[in-house]
């Protein structure tokens, strides 16, 4: 949990500005300030008083800007930590938010902000950025934005480290080798404006954070993470049943020391002692539940059994050097691929390095003279090579080709091949595009998908999964046209659910989704009618975790990467893997990690009964029951 006397806070915003004809004033934005402060000292956090700076309601954003900067200077020095080592800044802002001027720069509006002038009198989010990372350039930096268009920021964020990543490593190393990260909880998506509840009362965002900051949750022992707090949230605002209602987003565009909204941070009142503990089933973000079902499994991370034999072989390794964060699989085992590093810091992640699957011979190492940093890499059965940067731009090269690759697309959030070869790619202004095995020419579109929806597919074909389209879930059939593999018109199951947030895998044959939930256990749904087949009744396990099914479709396999204590500084906890019988959900083995975990992905090896798992750089094949 955060330690008080280490945190410090600042809130700023307004609720009228009278030089601004089109934005009209509004008591609850005032009223939703007062409840941060009031949470920020002995109401909540106790963060004490002359660690919190409130600059709400004040004009003058030049004067804010320099306001502060001698805060953040004058409580880094009485703390003895001059760049913010082992510091958590809270950001809060309340108001509006708005593009101005032909850049279109957006800003948040403070009270004199003002025409012609309106980026100039406000704060903007790009300078906010930089003033918070140069002058605390060591600290964990957390902002919550209740604004209308609020998860713009993320994107001016995630924009300021891909200016970085085309810097020098040296120089790179030299200006913030401990940036401890940014996560954003933001009241609306970059596209959607928020809303007040009342104009006199509340706005919906702070009325939602405050529940869930006030109430917490009786399932969740111990501190809560920023990405429960959100999950709690959401649930409440889907409580109300109101229509249009923003819901809540957060992001995480710097986090080279890992996840910080997936610290615990947050005091959990609601949490269970050891006299009462956690109720098994609390009826909570699940799909239309099966009755008849085998009910409710155990915990994730539980006492169990001895690791089945022939766990954690080691790969042998391809380069003395080389780092795996993430990896991937060719859908018929024969590759794995994943981004190659010399350091182990993802802004030095400059080639795809593809190897022979069961002897780690390294069969290419792709992109290297791109001089870009990836985000991950994709290889098909075909032996064609992904590679998507940082900046959205999407790279393709063939294994038989010794050193030549293309520019295939940019703008690019997400990439995959279909197990039978037609590649899907996910633009960041939405739609998703599928292109026919080989040429890898646009062959057909979903139009549909929007921004920031993900997708994955069972690992037969027979089903495509995406998730943030509508309604919350939808599952799509789809068929080959000409080689490539399509979606039909309509999705055969559309979920009014919450979309995944942590991750999610879709069993082998496309009968089951596996959905990991914030609030802490895993939940199986029926494909076929969104029925629950069970779910857990524990904590999944520090850290931000993953999930996917053995190949062999016997287990589900979660990850829980550990954590590291100082805001992912100092180690505290390895993780490990839990795995769960598919078909119950009932914990078979817990495998207790020696390193921090970051990525797993199944493979067909061993008749499906294994597992690439990424461990402190390491890439090993584990075996699942």
């Amino acid at each position: 949990m955060l330690e008080p006397s280490r945190t410090i806070a600042i809130t700023t915003g307004a609720s009228e500005w009278p030089l601004l004809e089109s934005f009209d004033a509004a008591p609850a934005f005032a009223k939703a300030a007062a409840n941060i402060r009031g949470y920020l000292g002995t109401g909540g956090l106790g963060i004490p008083e002359e660690n919190v700076l409130d600059l709400f309601g004040k004009p003058n954003s030049l004067k804010q800007y320099e306001q502060i900067i001698a805060f953040l200077d004058g409580r880094m020095k009485k703390l003895e930590t001059p760049h913010g080592e082992n510091l958590l800044v809270l950001f809060f802002y309340v108001g509006h938010g708005a593009f101005f001027g032909t850049a279109r720069d957006y800003c948040l509006l403070l009270a004199d902000t003002r025409k012609p002038l309106e980026s100039d009198t406000s704060l903007r989010v790009a300078s906010l950025d930089r003033l918070l990372r140069l002058r605390a350039p060591f600290s964990a930096r957390m902002l919550f934005l209740d604004c209308c268009f609020a998860a713009e920021a993320a994107s001016i964020m995630q924009g300021a480290i891909e200016q970085v990543v085309g810097a020098k490593t040296d120089e790179i190393l030299e200006s913030s080798p401990l940036d401890r990260g940014v996560a954003l909880f933001c009241a609306a998506s970059a596209r959607d404006p928020a809303r007040l509840a009342d104009r006199d009362t509340h706005t919906f965002f702070n009325w939602a954070l405050f529940e869930a900051l006030r109430n917490g949750d009786p399932l969740k022992p111990g501190p809560m993470s920023l990405r429960h707090v959100a999950d709690l949230a959401v649930a409440a605002l889907d409580g109300l049943g109101q229509d249009g209602v923003p819901r809540p987003e957060v992001h995480v565009p710097r986090q080279s020391y890992g996840d910080l909204a997936a610290v615990p941070l947050f005091p959990n009142p609601a949490a269970p002692t050891k006299e009462q503990p956690a109720s098994a089933d609390d009826g909570s973000e699940s799909g239309p539940a099966d009755e008849g079902g085998p009910g409710t499994g155990p915990p994730v991370v539980a006492e169990a059994a001895p690791p089945p034999p022939g766990t954690n072989v080691l790969l042998p390794p391809t380069d003395e050097f080389m780092y795996w964060k993430a990896v991937t699989c060719s859908a018929d085992g024969r590759y794995y691929a994943g981004p190659r590093t010399s350091f182990g810091t993802p802004l030095d992640w400059f080639s795809i390095q593809v190897v022979e699957a069961g002897t780690g011979r390294s069969v290419r190492d792709a992109f290297s003279r791109n001089l870009r940093s990836y985000q991950y890499g994709q290889v098909s059965s075909r032996g064609q090579v992904l590679g998507l940067d940082y900046t959205g731009d999407l790279f393709v090269t063939d294994l038989a080709e010794a050193d030549s690759s293309r520019l295939l697309a940019s703008g690019v959030s997400i990439a995959d091949f279909h197990p039978g070869g037609t590649l899907v790619v996910s633009g960041r202004q939405g739609g998703l595009s599928f292109h026919t095995p080989g040429t890898l020419d646009e062959a057909a579109t979903l139009p549909q998908f929007p921004a920031g929806a993900s997708f994955a597919f069972s690992a037969d074909g027979s089903v495509l999964a995406t998730f943030g389209m509508g309604k919350g879930v939808q599952l799509w059939h789809g068929t080959e046209r000409g080689r490539v593999w399509v979606p039909e018109n309509r999705p055969f199951a559309d979920w009014t659910v919450p979309a995944p947030r942590l991750g999610s895998a879709l069993s082998p044959d496309g009968t089951a989704l596996a959905v990991l939930r914030e609030s802490g256990h895993v939940e199986a749904l029926n494909t076929r009618d969104g029925s629950r087949l069970w779910q857990t009744g524990g904590v999944i396990g520090p850290g931000h975790p993953r999930i996917c099914y053995a190949a062999h479709g016997r287990s589900v396999v979660v990850m829980f990467p550990g954590v590291q204590r100082g805001f992912l500084r100092k180690r505290v906890d390895t993780g490990g893997l839990g795995i769960l019988d598919a078909a119950t959900g009932e914990s078979t083995h817990v495998l207790p990690a020696t390193a921090l975990m970051t990525d797993i992905k199944p493979t067909p090896a061993q008749d499906g009964a294994s597992l690439l798992v990424c461990e402190d750089g390491l890439l090993r094949l584990w075996s699942v029951p």
